[in-house]
């Protein structure tokens, strides 16, 4: 992990949030560089329908002071491909079990293509599809590789998946103004 102020270019997060949170840390991928070739596939979801890391983190800081973020969803900014989407952050000071609980609902109750898991079990927040959270336990697979594997070899998952990721993003925001 390293301090926002060093932020390098090629992160693989779609968003420079720093100027949100000054003291934000951000956890850099290796943008790419262990990713699939370079290669696109044309997405039917309209751009503007793909949340920002911009969006989501301002989405997340609605229910706590998001410490920490790192965002994958829409087309890599390097590479040019379809991502399998993801959310990982931590909130400051941690959060309580019924905010955890009211997020987990938003999540579930939101209507998706996919299935998703939201993992609030340790310090770090997870919200990711859930085929590959389940693929990587069954392949022994990190996280990351897996989410690689399943961008090079389905995309049209990928697709739906930040789909479903706009809809979730779009429910946590909407909710607070209910």
């Amino acid at each position: 992990m390293q301090d926002a102020n060093e932020f390098p270019k090629k992160l693989g997060i779609t968003a420079d949030i720093r100027h949100l949170n000054p003291g934000l840390k951000i956890a850099s991928g290796r943008g790419g560089q262990d990713g699939p070739p370079r290669q696109c596939v044309d997405m039917k979801m309209p751009t503007d329908m793909i949340p920002t890391g911009q969006q989501i983190f301002t989405a997340l800081s609605l229910y706590g002071s998001v410490e920490w973020i790192r965002t994958s969803s829409g087309r890599n900014p390097v590479e040019g491909y379809i991502q399998s989407p993801h959310v990982a952050w931590r909130f400051r000071g941690g959060s309580d079990a019924e905010m955890a609980q009211l997020i987990a609902t938003l999540v579930s109750d939101t209507s998706t293509q996919e299935e998703w898991t939201l993992d609030h079990s340790s310090r770090n927040w997870l919200l990711a599809p859930s085929r590959v959270l389940h693929e990587c336990a069954t392949d022994s697979l990190t996280f990351r590789k897996e989410a690689v594997r399943i961008t090079l070899s389905d995309p049209e998952f990928c697709e739906r998946a930040n789909h479903d990721l706009a809809l979730i993003i779009s429910r946590l925001r909407d909710y607070t103004r209910l």
